[in-house]
């Protein structure tokens, strides 16, 4: 959902008469507190389900956060400070993704170690647990869009980024 005068002007369009009539047949236009807004109906729903992603669009600055990689990182106390610090690196990297809204630390254990990860799409944010030799993290992940091909291109970036931290 966006104001339309937004997706005119980012789009380059004078008016929606400008609009082309393939992109409109996707599109559902409502009025909401006198602003008009642009949603995909359920032909462009299904229109974007059936696309193979690029997942260079996720790069387009209109799904980038100017929140400070610092101001992302949020979490519990306890062992989850101590498992922070063991692994400040991948959680930092993870944080300055410009498509990261937070990452929030919801737990660990001591008693769970290794060197593994899973990076998962639960609902509208990404879940990623965590081992290292300080124990398992477990984090929440919210990103500035939340669909799931956007969200399957972040996580690919995440893995990445454990990858090559490992």
């Amino acid at each position: 959902v966006v104001e339309e005068e937004e997706l005119l002007k980012r789009f380059d369009y004078q008016s929606w008469a400008k609009v082309p009539e393939e992109l409109k047949i996707l599109l559902e236009r409502a009025i909401v507190d006198s602003k008009r807004f642009v949603a995909l109906n359920p032909l462009g729903q299904i229109y974007l389900e059936g696309v193979d992603w690029d997942c260079s669009t996720i790069d387009d600055p209109a799904y980038k956060t100017e929140k400070s990689f610092e101001e992302k990182i949020r979490g519990s106390g306890g062992h989850a400070i101590k498992f922070r610090e063991e692994n400040w690196k991948i959680i930092e990297d993870i944080a300055k993704l410009p498509q990261v809204i937070s990452v929030a630390t919801t737990g660990s254990s001591e008693i769970e170690s290794g060197n593994q990860y899973k990076v998962w799409i639960e609902g509208d944010h990404l879940r990623l647990s965590l081992s290292s030799k300080a124990g398992t993290g477990f984090f929440v992940i919210q990103t500035t869009v939340q669909n799931q091909k956007f969200l399957e291109c972040v996580r690919k970036r995440i893995e990445k980024i454990i990858e090559e931290r490992r």
